[in-house]
């Protein structure tokens, strides 16, 4: 079995910035124990990506425009720069003006696709698990979609947060009804 660790937008301006989810700091130590001591296949690091002025900023304040510091990684400060740091691949979500991408694997629209399910296929990838922010979006939206592509999923809620706790309560619902494994 291949498994592959995806770390869901531990970005600054998710963790301290303008988007900050509460206690998101919390996580990091975790997730970097994991990065430096669990054996995975591969490591993937997501990144909101967003243009100036991107259709997110309508619903959510300005966050992690490209190359700005708050879309850095929060985990490893040199993770847009995939030569200097342990993350084995990065995918950049919400690069469409128009389009926003919660998910690793698609668009909102279901139609573009970040290209991360061909990648983690090409090297026999079937079981993930899933950590990051936030539980309630980026999270559940990569996690079902995972499902849908036919991995084995598992969401480690220990190094994940959301947004409310009403609102992670009903994710973590939606995603055990969609079988992936809370653990």
């Amino acid at each position: 079995m291949k498994n592959a660790l995806i770390i869901v937008d531990v970005q600054n301006d998710f963790v301290t910035g303008s988007l900050a989810v509460p206690n998101a700091k919390e996580i990091i130590p975790v997730i970097r124990w994991m990065v430096d001591n669990v054996k995975y296949t591969r490591i993937v690091g997501t990144f909101d990506w967003h243009p100036e002025n991107h259709i997110s900023f309508k619903q959510w304040p300005t966050h992690c425009v490209q190359y700005s510091d708050g879309a850095k990684s929060a985990i490893y400060p040199l993770a847009i720069y995939p030569l200097e740091n342990k993350l084995n691949l990065l995918v950049y979500k919400g690069q469409s003006m128009n389009v926003d991408s919660y998910s690793a694997f698609f668009d909102n629209d279901h139609k573009t696709e970040t290209g991360l399910g061909l990648k983690l296929a090409s090297i026999g990838i079937d079981e993930l698990d899933i950590v990051g922010l936030a539980t309630d979006y980026c999270v559940k939206f990569t996690a079902i979609d995972a499902v849908k592509l036919g991995y084995k999923t598992n969401v480690l809620s220990f190094a994940c947060k959301g947004i409310t706790p009403i609102t992670t309560k009903a994710a973590i619902k939606e995603m055990k009804d969609n079988h992936i494994n809370i653990i």
